[in-house]
């Protein structure tokens, strides 16, 4: 809440009326779904969106904190961490759009990669670590330009899916 709060989103009611709420002291408030930790010296600093953390061996993982890693390495423009199931299991998979002069660039790419799965071993602990990295030509962006998630977490699954079913045919070949 705030005394100069914006009036809403340009030509999206319905955002509007999911985010923007009087409540019982009769101010509007933002309800971001952001979550923030207050630090020492009084600031609040973002750890991710409530909607994208999930549970991991007993863990919470933040998304946003594997993809502000990632995205701070040499060579990365940008990146999406999403969690895929995978049986019983959570795996984390990290969609990558590599800086233009890598993308082409077997050699580049290894060595990016590489230098990413070192950094995340560095600097998280396990169960934040990811799984798969898949380096991409761009990320889809949705609604505001900002990355779709859900049309990232879609491909991978979809991407699963095939990799079970020519499993399968080739099962069935023996």
């Amino acid at each position: 809440n705030t005394p100069a709060s914006m009036l809403g989103y340009a030509e999206a009611d319905d955002d509007t009326a999911t985010v923007m709420r009087k409540l019982h002291d009769n101010k509007t408030w933002i309800l971001t779904g952001d979550i923030g930790v207050e630090g020492d010296d009084g600031i609040f600093y973002y750890q991710g969106t409530r909607r994208r953390v999930f549970d991991r061996g007993g863990m919470h993982i933040y998304p946003q904190l594997i993809e502000d890693t990632i995205r701070n390495i040499i060579g990365v423009e940008d990146c999406c961490a999403v969690p895929l199931e995978d049986g019983d299991d959570i795996k984390v998979k990290v969609a990558i759009k590599p800086e233009h002069d890598y993308l082409f660039n077997n050699d580049k790419l290894n060595e990016l990669k590489d230098n990413i799965e070192r950094t995340c071993e560095m600097e998280m602990v396990a169960p934040m670590c990811p799984d798969e990295y898949e380096f991409m030509a761009y990320l889809p962006t949705g609604k505001y330009g900002r990355v779709d998630y859900e049309a990232i977490i879609k491909m991978f699954k979809e991407e699963n899916d095939e990799q079970e079913d020519l499993k399968d045919d080739l099962s069935d070949v023996d």
